[in-house]
């Protein structure tokens, strides 16, 4: 016979998860309310006083009309302010000191409380809950392994080799490479050297691999000491699938680089199902033969389907999570979708409608080197700016952070699933 605390558990667990779900809708729209309704709309100066409550009480109204109407209009969209705070359960003694500080337009108040908006943990039955979750899809750049760390510590050491060898200063070279990787659509392309003009001003292209081996060996030698999965991730997704659920794995990086990862980290098999886009072209008069060594069948995944996304199509656009859902899950509110990016991956899965978790753990854009990355990056300079501003001052607010880890889905979520069998 069960104990009476685990029946009740399991009484309400639907209630539960429906109360979860009403969490992350009401945080949602705190959101919206942020960007749109609670904008500032009054100059600073018109503000509510520092010693006024919230909603203008104790400030006297100023002579004029115009200040007046002002004043009228802050005081109501104060009092809109006191009932969110009850609503959400935001600490009135917080915002008062808040605004003692100087913070006294909502936008800046509203960045300021950011931290303390974050849901806390749902509790039923006096017993902290979870909610069920049916379907796993995760990103894999910064979020499974550490993408940044691989890309910097192959590329920078071989960027170095080219400029010793070449004698090209390395800005010129930064500055055909950004090109060059825009043009192909990715950072991390394979004929590089041969498309490269100042280069090819000094030797001819077939020569290239030759002429600068030791700096395509310098990236071989980087990529080997950087390839390593962030702490917990294998026996985490181990743990989902022997709860019969599936990983699904969807990343922009292109098809090669995305299965050697794949296979040099073992997770084929692990991951059931792969989108990634196809693999890029190659220069005119070279072939995949020419680059690599072994048999075709050594570069594909044996276990994992791999299905490429439409060309073009790319995070946070909807239109491919979407289709996963649909195709992999019969209830989109059991879909729990994983990523380090905010413009990208949390953005994207709000708007479809999963349950939204960020990858804090994998954020790079901090981190040294990251610059040299922004520099000859395939992104469209309108993305990398749009990096930079929520980097510096968010605009998603995520349902769900890992902070410390991967492993943290299992604390946050109850996976369970029909597909026991993908073990």
């Amino acid at each position: 016979m069960q104990p009476a605390g685990i029946n009740r558990l399991e009484r309400c667990r639907g209630d539960c998860v429906e109360a979860e779900l009403a969490n992350r809708r009401r945080e949602n729209t705190r959101q919206s309310m942020e960007r749109d309704l609670l904008r500032p709309r009054v100059p600073e100066r018109c503000g509510t006083h520092p010693d006024s409550g919230l909603d203008g009480h104790g400030a006297e109204p100023p002579s004029s009309p115009v200040g007046r109407a002002e004043w009228s209009r802050t005081r109501a969209r104060g009092k809109v302010l006191a009932v969110l705070l009850k609503l959400f359960g935001i600490d009135s003694e917080e915002t008062a000191e808040v605004l003692r500080r100087g913070r006294h337009s909502l936008g800046g108040w509203c960045q300021q409380l950011r931290p303390a908006r974050r849901a806390r943990p749902l509790r039923c039955c006096g017993v902290e809950a979870r909610p069920a979750a049916s379907l796993l899809v995760t990103d894999l750049d910064n979020t499974l392994y550490d993408w940044f760390g691989i890309w910097h510590g192959s590329f920078e050491p071989m960027l170095r080799e080219i400029v010793r060898i070449s004698g090209v200063p390395r800005k010129q070279l930064e500055s055909e490479i950004r090109v060059v990787h825009q043009r192909r659509g990715t950072s991390e392309y394979s004929a590089l050297l041969q498309e490269l003009p100042s280069l090819l001003d000094r030797h001819p292209a077939e020569e290239l691999p030759k002429v600068y081996a030791s700096a395509i060996e310098a990236f071989r030698r980087g990529r080997k000491r950087t390839m390593r999965l962030y702490p917990g991730v294998r026996d985490t997704l181990t743990a989902v699938r022997a709860a019969g659920v599936r990983v699904v794995a969807y990343t922009e990086s292109l098809a090669f680089y995305t299965s050697l990862r794949l296979r040099w980290f073992e997770l084929d098999g692990v991951v059931d199902i792969l989108f990634s886009p196809a693999d890029h072209d190659f220069p005119a008069g070279v072939s995949v033969q020419d680059i690599r060594k072994l048999p075709n069948e050594q570069y594909v995944l044996k276990l994992t389907e791999h299905r490429h996304t439409p060309p073009g199509l790319l995070k946070p656009e909807p239109a491919v999570l979407a289709t996963i859902v649909e195709e992999m899950s019969s209830d989109k509110s059991g879909v729990v979708y994983v990523g380090d990016s905010l413009m990208k991956d949390v953005a994207m899965a709000q708007a479809v409608g999963v349950m939204d978790v960020w990858a804090q753990y994998g954020v790079a854009q901090s981190r040294e080197g990251y610059d040299l990355l922004r520099r000859v990056s395939h992104w469209p300079q309108e993305d990398v700016e749009q990096e930079r501003t929520i980097a510096d001052q968010p605009h998603v607010a995520p349902t769900f952070t890992l902070t410390s880890g991967f492993g943290q889905l299992l604390e946050l979520f109850h996976f369970a699933g029909p597909h026991v069998d993908a073990q």
